[in-house]
């Protein structure tokens, strides 16, 4: 998998491999070395020290969670007795996940295909399933990647798991999103897209995507429509592609239609390409070949008129905009 340079998440703290004094980077410590949700701006008031029986408990717990071992719930239904208990082991936990992500130096864009692809995905399913399990405390947490994330990479992250939690996280979502600031609001919008199955989320995105005031807030907002699905998103995201003068939204817009994956909107992208090249918008270009590779399975470059001949063909062949071929 490639690599992409980006800022280092915790300025002056390097997150290399712990050596082997450290035993694989515990839940225990985490907190202490990353700060409230591993991204405050300030550094939090020293949490108040763990006794040795909460020690235990707090490693039982943690290792039967990721080994996959239905005994972590037993622990943490102890943990769970105390809020401030509670709260400091989601915060450990997700910090764990956070630090064993940035290892591999990629995206949080690329979560999910890590999660599918790379040996650790395993484990860190199971966390996830954990943190969805344990409620409040995890969502609160979490949420607080969001709101006070110092860089992208913080916020990107909370965005990813806040994507993956249940649908109690979905109402701070949708509040963040409309009140929050542009980046937070931005964040926000980029979890919601993942949850499908949630009415408050799909009508959240379509109000942001509408009429959001910060374009970045609309552009993640367009984006995370085409992960929502639907036929309003399909139809706001074609409508935006060929109306709106905003190069940045209409390649956002695009990103969207590729993660939709509807071939209706091919017409639109292959016009949309066409006023990028016209415009010498190369960045734009880019997105909109990439969401018709991802729609169509065919790579004709940015070439506008070999699209258009495959699109002609296709029509031919198959439903107007369905492009399933006739028996």
């Amino acid at each position: 998998m490639k690599k992409t340079r980006h800022e280092r998440p915790f300025p002056g703290r390097s997150l290399s491999p712990p050596g082997p004094g450290w035993r694989g980077a515990s839940a225990l410590l985490l907190p202490l070395f990353l700060g409230l949700g591993g991204c405050g701006s300030t550094p939090p008031p020293r949490p108040k020290p763990l006794t040795r029986e909460e020690r235990d408990l707090f490693q039982q717990a943690e290792m039967n969670l990721k080994a996959g071992r239905e005994a972590w719930w037993e622990a943490w239904k102890r943990i769970a007795l105390d809020p401030r208990r509670a709260r400091f082991f989601a915060k450990g936990i997700l910090a764990w996940l956070f630090a064993d992500f940035s290892r591999l130096e990629v995206s949080p864009d690329l979560f999910g295909r890590v999660l599918e692809e790379n040996p650790r995905g395993l484990v860190w399913k199971r966390v996830l399933a954990g943190l969805e399990r344990m409620g409040e405390p995890a969502v609160s947490v979490c949420m607080a990647f969001l709101k006070e994330g110092r860089d992208p990479i913080a916020r990107g992250f909370g965005a990813q798991v806040a994507g993956r939690l249940g649908p109690g996280i979905v109402p701070p979502l949708v509040d963040l999103l409309e009140e929050g600031s542009p980046l937070q609001a931005a964040a926000a919008a980029r979890a919601l897209g993942f949850h499908k199955e949630s009415p408050q989320a799909g009508k959240a995105l379509l109000r942001a995507a509408k009429d959001a005031s910060d374009y970045r807030v609309r552009g993640a907002a367009l984006r995370a429509l085409g992960r929502y699905g639907g036929a309003e998103a399909g139809a706001l995201l074609v409508e935006t592609l060929r109306s709106e003068k905003d190069p940045f939204l209409v390649m956002e817009a695009a990103k969207g239609l590729g993660f939709l994956g509807e071939k209706r909107a091919v017409p639109a992208l292959i016009a949309a390409m066409e006023k990028g090249l016209a415009g010498k918008n190369k960045r734009l270009v880019q997105a909109v070949e990439f969401a018709l590779q991802r729609i169509t399975g065919r790579r004709f470059g940015p070439r506008p008129n070999l699209w258009k001949v495959w699109w002609a063909k296709e029509v031919q062949t198959g439903p107007a905009g369905g492009g399933e071929k006739k028996e």
